[in-house]
């Protein structure tokens, strides 16, 4: 029997993240994907300097999410590895790492 991977929804992944090359997790960047039209904001420049260009969309895919600049180029494509996880293994040997942040706890009333 064949299977099938689950198409993640863009609002199941929006949010805050955080995004860092995995040697170099001390500094980690900020990315927020927003659920309207697939796009980024937080520290851009940050994650540009591992990505070699600046991310400007995103979007879900089968596997993972791609991070794309604002020319529609692919930058990196983040495999899923569990959820709220997603990595890259870039050419040069170099692994940047997506996680989700978490949910800062809320003091009930």
């Amino acid at each position: 029997m064949a299977s099938s991977l689950r198409l993640a929804s863009p609002a199941e992944l929006a949010g805050p993240w955080q995004f860092y090359a995995k040697d170099d997790a001390q500094k980690p960047c900020t990315l927020i994907l927003q659920e309207q039209d697939g796009q980024l904001a937080g520290d851009l420049a940050c994650a540009g300097h591992w990505l070699g260009g600046t991310a400007a969309t995103w979007y879900p895919t089968p596997d993972g999410l791609a991070l794309v600049d604002d020319h529609d180029e692919l930058l990196v494509h983040m495999g899923r590895q569990r959820e709220g996880l997603y990595m890259a293994q870039l050419p040069d040997g170099r692994t940047l790492l997506l996680q989700r942040e978490p949910a800062s706890a809320t003091p009930r009333s």
